[in-house]
């Protein structure tokens, strides 16, 4: 993988200025939850342009109905592998809804009680939280693959294609995963910029991200079957 290329295509574009802005503004957007499939759309048609190996693979930002289509589908694949996350979550808040009824009920004893066995309960359903977002972070660079390079709804559903994709080239697949997280730190800088830099820091570190993921279905296609 060239990790450098990842980080400097950006400013090779001659419209990249252009470009970065118009990503802030649907970053921006996204706050509202609006602009999320168009960033979505925005970066699987990115993801292609690096897979075919265009020399200036960052899109137009036009044909914004058919960038929607394309992120609102990928942004259901998310939703479906979030799941588990959102039920234990949903489970968590149960819990301590059931402990703030329980400690108004007047009987000291028996709200110590079950309060000490919610918190263990409650502890323990963070920690499953916690890895299943460590494992959905991992595994995030094959889901966008898989669903890319079909354009199927279904293929990012396919959940043993996707963890196939991981068993053949584990190392970009969490080269790409730990990257992200160095584009998170990246997308932080703006804040420095009196907050609004932060949604163009944010649009380059998801430029940057697009281009790992199209990188990684190139390694995808040198890999052996398996």
């Amino acid at each position: 993988m060239n990790i450098g290329k990842a980080f400097s295509y950006v400013f090779e574009d001659p419209q990249w200025l252009q470009k970065v802005l118009f990503g802030a503004l649907f970053q921006l957007l996204s706050i509202v939850l609006i602009g999320i499939p168009f960033v979505l759309g925005y970066n699987v048609e990115l993801v292609r342009n690096v897979h075919r190996g265009d020399a200036n693979p960052l899109p137009e930002w036009s044909n914004l109905g058919e960038k929607f289509s394309e992120g609102l589908k990928l942004l259901v694949v998310y939703i479906v592998w979030a799941l588990p996350f959102i039920v234990l979550y949903c489970c968590q808040i149960v819990l301590t809804a059931g402990l703030s009824g329980v400690a108004g009920g007047g009987n000291r004893q028996t709200a110590d009680a079950i309060g000490g066995v919610v918190a263990i309960a409650s502890l323990a359903l963070s920690c499953l939280m916690g890895l299943y977002g460590i494992f959905l972070a991992i595994i995030r660079p094959a889901i966008v693959v898989q669903y890319v390079r079909t354009g199927e709804i279904g293929a990012g559903f396919r959940f043993g294609e996707v963890l196939g994709i991981v068993r053949r080239i584990p190392g970009p697949v969490i080269i790409t995963a730990l990257l992200g997280i160095v584009t998170g730190f990246i997308a932080q800088i703006g804040v420095i910029a009196c907050l609004i830099g932060v949604f163009f820091t944010a649009a380059y570190a998801y430029y940057v991200n697009g281009h790992l993921e199209g990188q990684v279905w190139q390694e995808l296609d040198r890999a052996p079957a398996v």
